[in-house]
């Protein structure tokens, strides 16, 4: 049993890993462990797909594909044990740690190798029968499926001990893992080159590249995790919650990919593939934004759960004070977007891409927008174990969207897409606020917020597609921003607040800002 003295040191610790300053280093570090590796992408996508060639380029693309989303077959265990953890330090019970992160890295453990089973039995099908693959390339690919299967559980344990460390804010060292992680994911793939381009020692390396993460991750959860060197071993009795908060998470997980994605399949079955592209690329330019609102939700998530226990006043706190500051970042660069989307379009693609896309990105932008707002109060009812809650509603939103979404393309072509995609990310945000309002102190006053920010910010998105010359477009976002800037600093941001940011240039001095 945790003895008085211990749980009060671990709440003060609590409350001290839930400070304003070290949360917006933890985001810091989070933005750059999403845009290192996108940048290093950039790069390296072409010379990728000049030295593969286009069929091999795109196996590897499936490859990176299945990698990726090997994470949404956890059952939602790695945002479970994110949160048990945080949660456990909220309120002291350090003691629970070590049975928790060993129970959960089980867990994941066996559902891995039986994915990874399931995969390598398909595998032969998958090449020859499902996939259109030449059959030049039919053994190597099949060769590559079965070295995925191989690193299934490995990605899947890797991921979970990438949140032990989030739980405990420590991002820093996280981030010192995924980047160059990120950077193997697409830069190891070009040091192949020059010997091979043979797709089983890409994928091999891939692999080899989440071994030696897992490694890594392990070795920093065994230094700074509480009791995990000292108190190893699963229990079965740790299971049962863990499986069941999980169960919720990963409907979301399932759920929400379908939504993010079934207006492509509807554009294609109602209008024509070739519409897919004019709505898909905006699409995938828009979504770039969710990184900044992914790099705070995530450092965010962890907080919820330790504040919410020991102190809920400072979680309502987190929950407007991280709102408030997504808002202020999202919207100039959703601004920015509205108004430069159909000059932007025609220099990168061409006058033709523009004249069909310029509304759709446009819509887009203010879907994503409010997309990025949702995912704090997402955060903030996962965070405080409800996760049932985010999973009903989406599995709810999915059949009431798909129809809206038939109708609407019907109606307006790939306008009606953007459209219903936007209307469900306003809904879906609205709705989550007023469910996390049960929990939240101050109701009327965060409403009432709320509703003018919301107010204000359609009034701007409608006025930037008025001017109609690319000068009187610059001269718009100009003094939209300025006046955004201004309204922001007297009005949006406490005095506190602003006494942070003035002096962030000088962190030896500033006050910490809780």
């Amino acid at each position: 049993m945790t003895r008085p003295e211990a749980i009060a040191d671990e709440t003060t610790n609590a409350i001290s890993l839930t400070r304003v300053r070290l949360l917006s280093v933890s985001a810091a570090w989070n933005f750059a462990g999403y845009l290192i590796p996108l940048l290093v992408g950039l790069v390296t996508v072409p010379i990728l797909v000049h030295g593969l060639g286009n069929e091999r380029f795109g196996l590897l693309s499936l490859a990176w594909v299945l990698i990726g989303s090997f994470s949404i077959i956890d059952l939602g265990l790695g945002r479970t044990l994110t949160q048990f953890v945080a949660a456990a330090l909220g309120r002291g019970d350090v003691d629970a740690i070590a049975p928790l992160v060993w129970s959960s890295l089980l867990l994941m453990l066996f559902f891995g190798t039986f994915a990874g089973t399931v995969m390598a039995v398909f595998a032969p099908g998958l090449v020859h029968d499902w996939l259109r693959i030449p059959a030049s390339l039919q053994r190597e690919s099949q060769d590559s499926i079965y070295l995925l299967a191989i690193g299934f559980p490995v990605v899947l344990v890797t991921a979970g001990l990438r949140g032990v460390l989030e739980a405990q804010q420590r991002f820093g060292l996280s981030n010192l893992v995924r980047i160059p992680l990120g950077i193997v994911t697409f830069g190891g793939p070009v040091l192949v080159l020059p010997f091979t381009s043979s797709l089983r020692a890409i994928v091999l390396v891939l692999i080899v590249g989440r071994i030696v993460a897992a490694g890594a991750y392990l070795l920093l959860c065994l230094r700074v995790t509480p009791g995990l060197a000292r108190r190893a071993g699963p229990r079965l009795s740790q299971m049962a919650p863990l499986l069941r908060m999980g169960a919720w998470i990963s409907i979301s997980n399932f759920v929400y990919p379908v939504l993010s994605y079934a207006d492509r399949f509807v554009i294609s079955a109602v209008i024509s593939v070739a519409a897919v592209t004019y709505y898909a690329v905006p699409y995938d330019v828009t979504a770039r934004m969710l990184v900044i609102s992914g790099a705070i939700a995530a450092v965010l998530f962890p907080a919820f759960a330790m504040s919410f226990l020991h102190d809920p006043s400072r979680a309502n706190a987190l929950l407007v004070r991280g709102t408030r500051y997504l808002f202020l970042m999202l919207l100039p660069v959703t601004v920015s977007v509205i108004t430069f989307a159909s000059d932007g379009l025609r220099i990168w693609l061409g006058a033709v891409f523009a004249h069909h896309s310029t509304v759709v990105l446009q819509l887009l932008a203010v879907g994503v927008f409010f997309n990025g707002l949702a995912s704090v109060p997402f955060g903030f009812i996962q965070g405080i174990g409800r996760a049932d809650i985010s999973a009903k509603l989406h599995f709810l939103e999915l059949p009431i969207y798909v129809v809206a979404l038939w109708w609407l393309i019907g109606q307006a072509g790939i306008n009606g897409a953007a459209i219903a995609f936007t209307v469900r990310c306003f809904a879906d945000m609205a709705i989550l606020f007023i469910l996390s309002l049960r929990w939240v102190q101050s109701r009327s006053a965060l409403v009432l917020r709320m509703g003018l920010a919301m107010v204000a910010s359609i009034a701007l998105f409608a006025g930037a597609t008025i001017p109609d010359t690319l000068i009187t477009r610059g001269l718009f976002l100009v003094v939209m921003l300025c006046s955004f800037a201004i309204l922001s600093w007297f009005y949006i941001l406490s005095p506190d607040e602003r006494k942070f940011a003035f002096r962030a240039l000088r962190p030896s001095r500033v006050t910490p800002l809780t």
